[in-house]
């Protein structure tokens, strides 16, 4: 999922449920980067991560085969959401 921004209490439980919270960076968003919701999306470098923001290189490809790439945030930013992410904890809602 990449977002614009998320609530601190809606992210771990994002992360619980197997979602990867991934953030727009420098104040793009689906609108300035011209994405429509029907692109196919190829992330690289979601191994590894640490309890600390980085940022992970984003392709969407579009259903016309055009590729745009951008770079987002992950926003695993504790240890217990590493934990979570890590280890595929899932809470019960």
């Amino acid at each position: 999922m990449i977002v614009e921004s998320y609530e601190l209490s809606r992210r771990p439980s994002l992360i619980g449920m197997g979602v990867r919270p991934l953030q727009f960076l420098d104040e793009k968003n689906a609108e300035t980067l011209g994405l429509s919701g029907e692109e196919t999306l190829s992330i690289k470098g979601l191994m590894g991560i640490e309890a600390q923001t980085r940022e992970l290189r984003v392709a969407a490809i579009d259903p016309q085969g055009q590729t745009q790439t951008f770079d987002d945030a992950v926003r695993i930013d504790t240890p217990t959401e590493v934990n979570y992410y890590r280890h595929a904890v899932f809470c019960h809602m």
